[in-house]
């Protein structure tokens, strides 16, 4: 984490990630149809989708949910460490 975002607080750093996901979000609606319709080649997809050649919109939720269930996992090591119970 850099300095800045350790002195934020809380309010502060959700304001953060919420600037940078309507950036992202703001990106992905400026592509056109015919953008979207693009399929970008990826290797590690063929290991379990059979092919490499991926749409964009696939590719993108796929590496936000992987990013995500990331976080989650990292939270359920903080909480672990701190003697919380699992999140249900």
């Amino acid at each position: 984490m850099t300095p800045e975002r350790q002195k934020m607080t809380l309010k502060e750093l959700a304001g953060a990630l919420d600037g940078q996901r309507q950036e992202f979000l703001g990106y992905l609606e400026g592509l056109s149809d015919s953008d979207l319709q693009r399929k970008a080649r990826i290797p590690l997809f063929k290991q379990f989708m059979g092919t490499d050649e991926i749409p964009i919109p696939m590719f993108v939720g796929a590496m936000l949910d992987h990013h995500w269930n990331d976080h989650a996992g990292q939270l359920g090591k903080i909480r672990k460490a701190v003697g919380l119970p699992e999140a249900g």
